[in-house]
């Protein structure tokens, strides 16, 4: 007798880690939306006037360099790698790396979203939402795609998640690039820190006692040491807004 198929075994057949096919789809996807982007790749916006320009001649990563009173971290490490290579090839290099960290970037959130929302639905809202293919592959727009990796810091967690040590270390360097790109880490610590807040101070006899009620499981839910390492980094970003007058890297 054969035994019964069940959940476990079931969940044990499917593919045990989609997100490189999720990264590389999505990357397949966005080139074909952005057709010149590796057929006929230039700098754009900051990619060449910023990035290129300032990394070029330097043997060392400027990746804690402030431009607009911010961490860039991502698109500078990108100018860095670029560096070792023809100065030719950078356009090409700049687009290609920019596509696989924006394709990386919607399979995380891709996955870290089950908690939520319905995956497949949150993979076509990356891939369905209309553009003229100007957004993908550019290292000056990575932050708009790093933003969500961020966003998923505040997605209630799977105690069966990461359980891997590896995995585990690979979510924080992640996590940590991308809390140090752009301003946006400031306003997911804010939001984890309200929605702990009003946690602690549970009352039942206070009017909006639901609301703490519900922000309290929230918050016993959310991923405590991915907003920790959301939390450094934003306060990194912050301490660096205040001390670099917005602006000076013009």
């Amino acid at each position: 007798m054969h035994p019964q198929p069940t959940l476990t075994n079931l969940t044990a057949s499917e593919p045990r880690n989609p997100f490189l096919v999720i990264a590389f789809v999505t990357a397949i996807i966005f080139a074909w939306r952005a057709p010149d982007l590796l057929t006929n790749s230039q700098f754009w916006a900051e990619d060449g006037g910023i990035f290129f320009a300032q990394q070029f001649g330097h043997a060392w990563p400027d990746v804690f360099k402030p431009y607009w009173g911010y961490l860039l971290f991502l698109p500078r490490l990108i100018a860095w790698l670029v560096s070792f290579f023809n100065v030719m090839h950078a356009p090409f290099l700049y687009a290609l790396l920019g596509l696989i960290v924006d394709a990386l970037c919607v399979s995380y959130v891709t996955h870290c979203s089950k908690t939520l929302f319905a995956p497949l639905i949150v993979w076509l809202s990356f891939i369905l939402v209309p553009s003229d293919g100007f957004f993908y592959g550019y290292i000056a727009n990575i932050q708009w795609f790093s933003q969500f990796v961020l966003i998923t810091c505040l997605f209630p967690h799977e105690n069966s998640a990461l359980k891997k040590p590896q995995r585990k270390l690979l979510a924080y360097v992640m996590i940590a690039a991308c809390a140090l790109t752009g301003p946006f880490s400031a306003l997911v610590s804010a939001l984890a820190g309200a929605i702990m807040f009003f946690g602690l101070f549970a009352r039942t006899s206070l009017p909006l006692a639901r609301l703490w009620c519900a922000c309290q499981k929230y918050s016993s839910a959310l991923p405590k040491d991915r907003l920790l390492v959301v939390g450094i980094c934003a306060t990194a970003q912050v301490i660096t807004t205040a001390t670099s007058p917005i602006g000076e890297a013009l």
